[in-house]
């Protein structure tokens, strides 16, 4: 597809400022599309099970007002993913987001560090391979 070219232009800083994040937030809907998602929240991960093919790149999205992590031993960690964080004097911040690409077929189970009860798994498929024809 294409690529967009976003010009801010306003004739003041309030008004440049909602023109960024109206972009971010278009770029941020146009990446989910494409990019599967595992929600975090209320401590838990959802879907708990998910499937993708070799080469995808999962991302996860934290919702919860704590921080939580992405951890499957001896493949990969996400480190602390921060929450969301509210304030009477700012806006909220952006929700934590952190994002894995799958190289390889496996079976990929998960937990969170913090949180011992919040386990899900990705499932690694080479639907490319098996959906080949036989030559």
């Amino acid at each position: 597809k294409g690529q967009q070219v976003f010009i801010f232009a306003g004739s003041n800083r309030n008004e440049t400022r909602k023109a960024h994040m109206e972009a971010v937030d278009a770029v941020s809907r146009s990446l989910r599309e494409l990019t599967p998602e595992v929600i975090i929240e209320n401590k838990t991960f959802s879907p708990p099970l998910i499937r993708v093919d070799m080469g995808t790149t999962v991302a996860w999205r934290n919702r919860d007002l704590a921080s939580h992590t992405v951890t499957s031993p001896l493949h990969f960690d996400s480190g602390a993913i921060g929450g969301r964080v509210t304030s009477g004097v700012s806006v909220p911040r952006m929700e934590g987001v952190w994002y894995y690409w799958f190289q390889d077929p496996g079976i990929y189970e998960y937990h969170c560090q913090y949180h011992g009860g919040m386990k899900g798994t990705v499932i690694v498929e080479n639907f490319t391979a098996s959906t080949s024809p036989e030559q």
